[in-house]
């Protein structure tokens, strides 16, 4: 049976904002005017949902060609490498964020900003910034979704923007779309700058502190391992010494009785406390028995 892959967020709001455009331009623009940015009424009226329902309200069909394409083919891919929380959370901090420039700069203004072109630049940038070490490889059938896609995509939206102005006569029309370029290409660059921050400056300075961390109680380890080594051979000097003033006879004409369970006693003595837990005669013990062997 053949498996289909899962529909990525973007291509959720792909079905969910085109057909809203679809829908507006039926309209003759109401959606746009309902729920588009309009600055003077956000600034006057307080009208604050404008802020970050404008890209929810239709645009225009360049924008809106740009957005299925941008979010259908690219985003996708731009998702899989962010996690699918934190790519919603972006998605929804840059509307909210190009709602308020828009408005603090355009604040007298009653232009209709309308459509996703903002986000759309923003994932356009972001994912050629990611992928211009792959510019070598764009001839490799593998590459589907190289960097030259996304140039190809905003060549679309510009001539589709030069045909619509050019029957309408609206220069609005380059006014209320260069703010999306502006803005998507910023922030592109911007989060660009901030991912590589990330990965040469923060991450191997996280890297190089447990590195350190490990050094230290290495080190720490071994000046353990040393002391108890220096105890060890003191407390020898001290029983040899003592040995030696007390005058035993010599290891060899001592009587020693070379059994197996004796020898069994000292190996389990040894697993168990390890081989410094041994007594000189134990020593001694397994010294001579290693001669008879």
């Amino acid at each position: 049976m053949k498996a289909y892959s899962k529909i990525s967020i973007s291509q959720c709001l792909v079905l969910i904002i085109t057909p809203l455009a679809l829908a507006n331009i039926f309209l003759s623009g109401k959606l746009s005017l309902e729920f588009g940015l309009i600055p003077i009424k956000v600034i006057n009226y307080l009208e604050l949902w404008r802020l970050f329902t404008f890209p929810f309200s239709g645009g225009s069909i360049e924008s809106t060609l740009l957005f299925a394409l941008t979010f259908y083919f690219i985003a996708p891919k731009l998702e899989q490498i962010l996690n699918k929380s934190l790519y919603l959370l972006l998605l929804f901090l840059l509307i909210c964020l190009q709602g308020t420039i828009q408005t603090l700069v355009f604040w007298k203004s009653e232009l209709v900003f309308a459509g996703a072109g903002g986000i759309s630049f923003f994932v356009l940038s972001l994912f050629v910034l990611l992928n211009l070490n792959k510019f070598a490889a764009l001839a490799r059938k593998d590459q589907k979704y190289s960097s030259i896609f996304p140039f190809a995509i905003m060549l679309v939206w510009a001539i589709a923007l030069l045909i619509h102005s050019s029957f309408t006569f609206q220069k609005e029309i380059f006014l209320k779309n260069l703010p999306d370029l502006v803005f998507g290409v910023f922030t592109g660059a911007l989060t660009f700058l901030q991912i590589i921050f990330i990965e040469k400056i923060l991450i191997p300075k996280k890297a190089k502190q447990k590195n350190s961390q490990k050094q230290i109680e290495e080190i720490l380890q071994v000046v353990e391992e040393e002391k108890d080594y220096a105890l060890l051979e003191k407390e020898k000097k001290i029983v040899f010494k003592a040995l030696g003033k007390r005058n035993f006879p010599p290891a060899e004409k001592q009587e020693m009785v070379f059994t197996e369970d004796g020898l069994n006693q000292i190996l389990d003595k040894i697993n168990e406390f390890g081989k410094n837990s041994l007594t000189y005669s134990e020593l001694t013990y397994l010294k001579e028995y290693s001669k008879i062997l």
